[in-house]
């Protein structure tokens, strides 16, 4: 028995063998007792894995990853195949409700919704002298640096005089060059980092003149928030409202792609049945899930491959699978999605009138 606490990600999972442990335990309070409440929530988990066929040694392994999820976040995600743990995630906020199951697909959404919402963004404090830059990205791997240009005439003095004006001239002359640097590092991590947004905050002038020295494609992504962020911290408590509306605007432009299509008729598909066999036949490029329990809880069938889905046993009878198990019609849409390459989005719920059953595909090409 092995575990893992790599940074698999979620589409790695694909092909895993089942059956799959699914687990997002509330590990959230500010409580003293707070670890002996998890504890607890973990104990009643665990007794349920149990009777559901879960292995002990496995549960064991589980185990030492509930025993130090407080306080490193609100939400701990295990997601294991019979035999190892394949992903564990820390999430910052509590679980809309907690969920175990052990079964022959994972429950994946909740993950992915969150994941939806984790944009890469570079978040800029800057000044006359230089700037402050942030990468945050997804996998966690935050990066931090300073670019300091030169501080020379950087402070407007007023000696009065004719010599005023030309001491004004050379302070903004060094803010030009210095902001020009701080462009240039920032265009070098835009390659690099491939952010959905950049941020930027701090002096107004140095603002402008980023802004005046950036390339198209890295001014295109600027983002200026107005207020006291004259450190990077404060950004990036601003950028997360910069990106939870960018995310909603990804998410409003898949359904309208969605119900473009729809209306012509042509590379969209809605409903279980439907759904299912354009996933079975690895026509979707984007599915689509209204994030709604009661929906996604109808029930759908799999065989042993992840693409082997459909609505009713006849349908997987038809692919050649002998002995079809029932699952959550989200889960088995969501896994077969992963396994053909589809990209999977989260529609929230007050959205549901827009995605016909709950369920709906954008396809790469039709039939």
């Amino acid at each position: 028995m092995t575990s893992t606490q790599a940074r698999t990600t979620v589409a790695e999972l694909a092909g895993a063998p089942g059956p799959f442990v699914s687990l997002y335990l509330d590990t959230s309070g500010q409580v003293p007792d707070t670890a002996q409440q998890v504890e607890l929530r973990w104990r009643a988990a665990r007794r349920q894995l149990a009777t559901a066929g879960a292995p002990e040694d496995l549960l064991d392994t589980i185990e030492s990853f509930t025993e130090r999820a407080h306080p490193g976040g609100d939400t701990l995600v295990v997601i294991a195949d019979a035999e190892r743990v394949r992903l564990v995630r820390q999430l910052p906020q509590p679980p809309a409700a907690e969920f175990v199951a052990y079964g022959p697909v994972p429950h994946l959404l909740p993950l992915l919704r969150w994941e939806q919402r984790q944009l890469p963004v570079l978040v800029v404090a800057t000044d006359r002298v230089g700037a402050d830059i942030v990468a945050l990205q997804p996998d966690g791997a935050d990066l931090t640096e300073t670019v300091a240009g030169d501080t020379m005439h950087i402070t407007r003095s007023h000696p009065g005089g004719w010599s005023q004006r030309r001491f004004q001239q050379r302070a903004e002359d060094r803010w030009e060059a210095n902001a020009t640097l701080v462009a240039g590092r920032l265009a070098e991590l835009v390659d690099e980092v491939r952010p959905r947004a950049v941020v930027v905050t701090g002096d107004v002038r140095a603002v402008q003149f980023l802004r005046d020295k950036s390339s198209s494609r890295v001014a295109d992504l600027l983002h200026e928030v107005q207020g006291p962020y004259d450190t990077t911290d404060a950004a990036v408590d601003q950028a997360a409202d910069v990106l939870r509306r960018l995310a909603e605007a990804d998410v409003a432009a898949v359904i309208d792609a969605f119900r473009r299509e729809r209306g012509q008729a042509d590379r969209a598909t809605g409903g279980i049945s439907d759904t299912l066999n354009t996933l079975a036949r690895h026509q979707v490029d984007t599915l689509l899930l209204v994030d709604e329990p009661r929906l996604l809880a109808r029930p759908a069938y799999a065989g042993p491959k992840p693409d082997q889905v459909g609505a009713t046993v006849g349908a997987l009878t038809a692919l050649g699978v002998d002995e079809p198990v029932q699952a959550p019609v989200g889960d088995v849409a969501t896994w077969a999605a992963l396994a053909t390459g589809a990209r999977v989005i989260a529609v929230p719920a007050e959205l549901a009138d827009q995605v016909p059953d709950g369920i709906g595909a954008i396809l790469r090409y039709t039939t």
